[in-house]
């Protein structure tokens, strides 16, 4: 008897795996191609009631569809005619060969067909003969029992049957008595697991559901690993739409056939919250053992089932779309729930999820590049061909908008099949003001949906407001507004909310479009009952026809953002005075180059963060109590007076004012103030504000293009980072300066003479003091130098193991300094053997200091100096051979690791860096520049260790970015080293 419960793992799978792909293409392809996916050809009085009987079971609940020549045939149709046809439209033919096949004419004559379709048919049928008690070489000689059966015939056919047996079988079968040592209950499992492998049921490549898969299938395959002895897991990690179902249906179809168990969970997050997560456990362990009806008492029950019943199994199991800990810990808790060899996938937005559970291996799903996102629009609006030349336009104009996400290009495509070029450009147009597509909305809000208040609002924030900002800014906005942006800002990166790259936050163009829908959704066409404002014509309305309301909790005007050319014409907005009465809960306002005649004469209270370039009026309104104000920054603006007399603005942390006369009143009780920029506020000697030393909380401190001579001590300003002093040209020395500080900007300060004790207390990172010409005059800039190039010599050795710093200094000045006396160099490429300790071995360095002298050669006339102002107080590290413009006064640093001559397999590791980009203001005068940099980097210390062969020694080249407007003069470089190597510490 075959045992039922050891085909049922297969089946399982079987059943997981046809349910889970039944949609796709390639399965509609398959079913169009065939009728049925195997025809059975057995001698019914030997083993119809018995293995057949089995065989047939396993197949059909395998979702293998199967011939079986007295359960197929409907009634009234002649059994021969209908049987040569189900023979022709079947994928597989299953021969079963026994004892008494040969007995039969009409097994013979059906095997001869059956040789005739796999020989002749173009679809190609594949024959599959299975040896039940009898040797493949009694059927291939007609031999034995076997033999006897077959003479007994007396027929003009016996030579085609006889050399149709031999061909039969000469094929790749299966023998009971070879396989699984005659256990028929396996032997079956074998057969449907061969049939079911070879069925074209996997996803396709060349199919429009898998464009661009091809690659991240190898790269998820590549993680799950081949080990047959560990089980791994791993997660599929991306935003809603961007295709981590489809891939993890595609990786699951390829390796599927590998299992004893299989399965693919669809919709687990949804399905949790339906059902509940014990309803979820019944149905895997169900499918996957082959009982029916199964009750589970609870969640605990289901876990306990799980560890006992498939720790034994080599399991794949797929768990798509998941979005708490708790489904995951119900359904995959542990490693050692599932055999050796097992492999779990998860699909999921959040990244915490994965990060958090086991060991998981994550794949960061990737958007389609643009070849990729072009091939799967075309599939879906033009059924893979090339648009006409009128459609061409508007569907690159689709894809853009898209941004080469999936789903959007799947839903946008279907729905523009077919359809006329008005059609196009008016749904092009409903995008572009509405927003995007229902079902698009509704699978991207998801994620959205599931986030607590608090991070819902900073996620709605940033849709609205702040994409593609500094990260360091927003979030100190978002803290303002008390929203824990320390908590909320990491929950929607892993979510796959927004990303931040670099220093900077981003979100996709349809998420973003997806949370604007959400603040417009429930007051379409009611701009003033948004929470919050962003498109300019809303704004315009509400602020011109007083409809606010208070509901309004943010505003930002920025017509740019709009795609408004303020270089053609101003943007002007006839604001009413009482614009802002409705308004009570307002919390952040920003106006930026927009022209505004009046201003307002009521602010909200609750505001918390006012940024508003070219404010008109003179003064704040009297009536506004600035009690919850912690961002103040008033661009250009006609303000002559910030205050009189108030002392409630403890909250302020960040001002930042612009004008051209502005009287200061003292400033002593803003104790949360953290960012003061006054810059060109036209002060005089003696207009800096009291109280500016009891800033306890000032970080950044901009005083630039101001006229003072004197500057009060700032060594009581213990957390201040940044002090900026650009353009005041009638400043004479540096005032006293607290230890906290790291970034000084001087910039064409032309009175201003330095003294190097200043410095003294201070871990000086970046320091600009370009076109300080009595720094130069007075030979107090090479002094300078050698102060601060000895704190970064006594300094790198603590920041060896620290992530890649970069520090900087620019001085004018013509002299290399003292301690780079014996490591100066005039060409533009020097070969340095690398040092060896006694033992022999080679010392890599972990971090360089670079010292170039610059000579400025200003051959280029129409330089624009207001953009090199604009840029010159920063400092970056970018690949040479990027473009820049033609004011470029910087050097390229190229550094290449070498082995020594003799080693067949050169190490060449590049390390390429723009070094002193933008140093100064060129004029009318030759002039030179010096500076240097220190780079601590790990990278090119991090390939010697991995490689096999240590290099002997480093090149480095030093390369004018223009050679026409810049010369170096002299340079060095000092390689840094650890500590505990001794013998090197002076190299």
């Amino acid at each position: 008897m075959v045992e039922i419960e050891e085909v049922s793992e297969l089946e399982a799978a079987a059943i997981a795996a046809s349910a889970s792909s039944s949609s796709s293409s390639a399965e509609d392809h398959h079913i169009h191609r065939w009728r049925y996916d195997v025809f059975l050809s057995f001698r019914g009085k030997d083993i119809r009631k018995t293995f057949i009987d089995h065989l047939y079971s396993a197949l059909e609940r395998s979702g293998i569809y199967t011939f079986k020549d007295d359960e197929r045939l409907e009634t009234g149709e002649s059994i021969s005619p209908a049987l040569l046809k189900a023979i022709e439209e079947s994928s597989f033919a299953v021969v079963v060969f026994s004892k008494n096949y040969a007995s039969s004419q009409w097994c013979l004559d059906e095997l001869v067909k059956i040789m005739e379709c796999s020989s002749k048919s173009p679809k190609g049928q594949t024959v599959i003969p299975i040896f039940y008690d009898v040797k493949p070489s009694d059927v291939r000689e007609q031999e034995g029992h076997f033999g006897e059966m077959f003479r007994k015939h007396d027929s003009d056919m016996i030579q085609i049957w006889r050399k149709t047996l031999t061909d039969a079988a000469n094929l790749s079968g299966l023998e009971l008595d070879k396989t699984v040592d005659g256990h028929e209950s396996k032997f079956i499992y074998r057969i449907v697991q061969k049939i079911w492998s070879k069925l074209p049921f996997k996803l396709q490549l060349e199919d429009e559901v898998l464009v661009g898969m091809k690659s991240r299938i190898e790269e998820v395959t590549l993680l799950l690993g081949e080990e047959s002895n560990v089980v791994r897991t791993v997660g599929i990690w991306g935003l809603s739409g961007i295709g981590k179902s489809t891939l993890a249906k595609a990786v699951y179809g390829q390796i599927k056939d590998q299992f004893e168990v299989a399965y693919f969970l669809d919709e687990v997050g949804e399905a949790s919250k339906k059902d509940g997560l014990r309803s979820l456990q019944q149905h895997l362990l169900s499918e996957t053992l082959g009982v029916k009806d199964l009750h589970i008492a609870n969640n605990m029950a289901g876990i306990a089932l799980m560890k006992t019943r498939l720790r034994s199994r080599r399991v794949l199991l797929v768990l798509d779309d998941v979005d708490s800990s708790e489904q995951l810990e119900a359904l995959a808790g542990s490693h050692e729930w599932f055999g050796s060899g097992s492999r779990i996938i998860i699909t999921t937005r959040d990244r915490k999820l994965l990060v958090e559970h086991n060991e998981v291996q994550i794949h960061d799903a990737s958007l389609l590049d643009y070849v990729e996102a072009t091939k799967l629009f075309r599939w879906k609006a033009f059924n893979n061909m090339c648009p006409a030349e009128d459609f061409e336009k508007l569907s690159l104009e689709v894809i853009e908008y898209c941004g080469r996400l999936p789903l959007a290009l799947k839903v946008l495509g279907s729905t523009l099949h077919g359809e006329n070029l008005d059609f196009w450009k008016a749904l092009l147009e409903k995008l572009r003001k509405v927003g995007p597509d229902g079902n698009i909305l509704k699978k991207l809000k998801i994620g959205y949906d599931g986030l607590e208040e608090s991070v819902q609002n900073t996620f709605l924030d940033i849709a609205c407001f702040f994409e593609g900002r500094e990260k360091e800014h927003v979030t100190r906005i978002l803290d303002s507004f008390d929203f824990y942006p320390g908590h909320s800002i990491p929950i929607l990166v892993h979510r796959s909310l927004i990303h931040c790259s670099g220093d900077w936050v981003y979100m996709h163009q349809l998420i973003r479009e997806m949370g604007r829908h959400t603040v417009r959704q429930n007051f379409p066409r009611e701009p003033g009952k948004y929470s919050r404002l962003w498109d300019t014509s809303d704004i315009e309305h509400v602020l011109t026809r007083n409809t606010g309301t208070k509901n309004i909790e943010g505003i930002l005007l920025d017509p740019k953002l709009m795609l408004w050319d303020i270089r053609k014409r101003e943007y002007t907005i006839e604001m009413g005075t009482k614009a802002f009465r409705k308004m009570a809960k307002l919390r952040l306002l920003e106006i930026h180059y927009t022209h505004i005649p009046k201003g307002p004469d009521y602010l909200p209270n609750e505001l918390r963060w006012i940024d508003w370039d070219e404010y008109p009026s003179n003064y704040l309104p009297t009536t506004f109590e600035a009690d919850n104000l912690v961002g103040l920054r008033l661009h250009r603006s006609g303000l002559r007076q910030l205050w009189e007399g108030r002392t409630s603005l403890f909250q302020l942390r960040k001002c930042q004012k612009t004008t051209r006369s502005l009287v200061l009143a003292p400033i002593w009780g803003l104790t949360s103030l953290t960012s003061l920029d006054l810059t060109d506020c036209n002060l005089l000697e003696g207009a800096i504000p009291s109280g500016l030393g009891s800033l306890f909380s000032l970080e950044e401190l901009c005083l630039g293009g101001n006229n003072f001579e004197n500057l009060p001590s700032l060594n009581q300003l213990s957390q201040l980072a940044q002090l900026e002093l650009n353009r005041c040209k009638m400043l004479r020395e540096l005032p006293e300066l607290p230890s906290s500080l790291n970034k000084l900007f001087a910039n064409d300060c032309a009175s201003l003479r330095v003294s190097a004790d200043r410095f003294a207390m201070c871990k000086m990172e970046y320091g600009w003091f370009q076109d300080c010409k009595k720094l130069l005059d007075y030979g107090e800039s090479e002094i300078l130098a050698n102060t601060l190039l000895q704190q970064k010599l006594l300094q790198s050795g603590h920041l060896l193991n620290s992530f890649p710093i970069i520090e900087n200094i620019v001085l004018p000045g013509r002299v290399i300094p003292e301690c780079f006396c014996n490591h100066t160099f005039m060409g533009d490429s020097v070969l340095l053997k690398l040092p060896r300790t006694s033992t022999g071995r080679v010392v890599i360095p972990k971090s360089y200091i670079f010292f170039v002298i610059l000579e400025v050669i200003n051959k280029v006339k129409s330089c624009n100096l207001s953009k090199v102002r604009e840029i010159s107080g920063h400092i970056f590290l970018r690949p040479l051979g990027m473009q820049y413009d033609s004011c470029n006064t910087g050097v390229g640093v190229e550094l290449t690791l070498t082995k020594a001559s003799d080693d067949p397999s050169r190490l060449s590791i590049r390390k390429k860096a723009i070094f002193l980009r933008n140093t100064g203001n060129l004029t009318c005068q030759e002039h030179t520049i010096m500076g240097f940099e220190v780079y601590y980097d790990h990278s090119l210390y991090n390939a010697c260790e991995k490689s096999r062969y240590k290099p002997s020694e480093i090149e480095v080249v030093m390369r004018p970015l223009s050679p026409d407007t810049v010369v170096v003069k002299k340079w060095g470089i000092r390689l840094q080293f650890n500590d505990d190597y001794e013998e090197v510490t002076d190299y």
